[in-house]
């Protein structure tokens, strides 16, 4: 456990090195002095002195800094000193203070590139993607609740598992209890049984507080894919019910007809028959077909050697209608039917509900060692818009209602989920170490004060107005924004700590 939890510190200081390392290397090659290197805040632990620069490395992994010469000061003669950061162009100032996010991005984009080769779990960009992805025949899904320990020594006893069916099975006897517990959490929707009518099929098999789970191996995330789901003569249902999961595999008749008119005093008329009415079978026999079927009933007639036949329908309550229906001479009864779509539905109420699930097993996705590159650029991009809008999203609700999101995380989250992701290993821990260093990237650029985005905003205004601002009035902007970010830091750990 130690050692897990030193992988975890390790990988944060290693990133912050990272971006740091961007800002000094930069700064050295365009000729301004670097007095000091901090990895982590005070209290500091170590340091030393090298290419005349103090080295140092705090405690507190929150973040790092590196003190440039002429960086934060009013004194003007320092404008003119070669070795300091006041005395640079507007391009030098924007390429020490941007070089840190393009250290992390770099990061993010090597360790990505390294995944897509080798194969891993893909990107989830947005809704679209989640949803394909989690019901991708390669995904393995475990509900938490078929977690059963032993009271002795906290073993894994038995785990019910319901992956897809052509996915990949995986045998967990050997797991405990806290394995499968490092996994990822998903929350994800159920359909919660309200009720379940009498004449559905689901009578006596579904009972009301169940819930499904998948319908034909998919998670339902809307009534409209429900729909689709069930327009199909076979399939199956995946039901929780007291901490265990069971399947069941369903058909409907795929040749239900509606009946759609009925000739006035005619046998279907006069025996009841009404629109709206779905004729199920003609004598027990429910493979109907419209075509040839006044020949099938004359058929039926002489099989039986009978002057009428038994018709069974649905009336528009669901409620089984047998009668008596005396054919023609020609077969018919005064009635004409039409197709009906086999979405009829599951034969209950329910309301979406959700629960939490283990992901032991995510789709691959791999690209050749070209191609790789290009797409996790792409993906780069498109992953840092949705960061950036998804911080100033926190950002806002933090300051105008002190909410937090349960998706967000500050620096007690970050360390749970990476040693969840330091017990899982491989491309999961790189692809977790990937996305940390492009959060970090985004971040940083934000035109936040006190923050490298802000920083370059500074110097923006400067090249549009030819000079730089007032130093002390940067400097009074900067260490609000520093403050800004203390508050928004012990708000998110705060919230943390109530999630622990």
């Amino acid at each position: 456990m130690i050692l897990k939890v030193l992988a975890v510190i390790f990988i944060v200081f290693f990133l912050i090195l990272i971006h740091e390392f961007g800002h000094y290397i930069v700064a050295k090659r365009n000729g301004v002095k670097v007095h000091e290197f901090a990895i982590g805040f005070a209290p500091f632990v170590f340091s030393f002195s090298k290419f005349d620069t103090l080295f140092k490395i705090g405690l507190l992994p929150l973040g790092g800094y590196v003190k440039l010469h002429g960086e934060d000061t009013s004194d003007k003669k320092l404008a003119q000193d070669p070795q300091s950061f006041a005395s640079k162009t507007p391009w030098q100032k924007t390429k020490i203070i941007c070089a840190g996010v393009f250290m992390n991005f770099l990061v993010f984009w090597v360790l990505l590139t390294s995944n897509l080769i080798v194969g891993s779990e893909p990107m989830v960009l947005n809704q679209e993607d989640f949803q394909r992805h989690i019901n991708s025949e390669q995904t393995v899904l475990y509900h938490a609740s078929n977690l059963l320990e032993s009271e002795t020594n906290k073993d894994l006893v038995t785990i019910s598992s319901f992956e897809n069916t052509n996915g990949p099975k995986e045998t967990l006897s050997s797991l405990s209890s806290v394995d499968v517990d490092s996994y990822p959490k998903v929350s994800l929707p159920v359909l919660n049984v309200l009720d379940v009518y009498n004449q559905s099929s689901l009578f006596g098999e579904v009972e009301k507080g169940d819930k499904i789970i998948k319908v034909s191996d998919q998670i339902v995330f809307t009534h409209s894919q429900l729909s689709e789901l069930l327009n199909s003569e076979v399939y199956s249902l995946d039901v929780l019910r007291n901490g265990e999961v069971f399947k069941l595999s369903l058909s409907q008749n795929p040749k239900l007809h509606i009946v759609s008119q009925v000739v006035e005093n005619s046998p279907a008329f006069d025996a009841g028959v009404e629109p709206g009415f779905r004729l199920v079978a003609i004598e027990g026999l429910d493979d109907i077909s419209v075509e040839n079927l006044s020949q099938k009933v004359l058929d039926l007639l002489k099989q039986y050697n009978k002057d009428y036949l038994l018709y069974s329908f649905l009336d528009s309550d669901s409620n089984i209608v047998e009668l008596e229906l005396r054919p023609s001479s020609s077969g018919t009864v005064g009635m004409y039917l039409s197709q009906a779509q086999n979405s009829s539905g599951l034969g209950l109420s329910y309301a979406f509900d959700r629960e939490e699930f283990s992901v032991i097993q995510k789709p691959i996705e791999k690209y050749s060692w070209h191609i790789a590159p290009l797409v996790a650029l792409s993906q780069g991009f498109e992953l840092s818009k949705l960061t950036a809008v998804s911080i100033s999203q926190t950002f806002f609700k933090i300051f105008t209602s002190l909410e937090v999101s349960d998706q967000v995380g500050g620096p007690i989250q970050v360390f749970k989920t990476g040693y969840s992701f330091v017990n899982i290993g491989g491309t999961a821990l790189i692809g977790f170490i990937a996305m940390i260093s492009l959060t970090l990237a985004v971040v940083n650029i934000l035109p936040i004060p006190a923050l490298d985005g802000g920083r370059l905003l500074f110097v923006v205004i400067e090249a549009f107005r030819g000079k730089p601002l007032d130093p002390r009035f940067e400097s009074a902007i900067h260490a609000l924004g520093f403050f800004m970010l203390l508050f928004l830091i012990i708000i998110i750990s705060f919230f943390d700590i109530i999630r622990l």
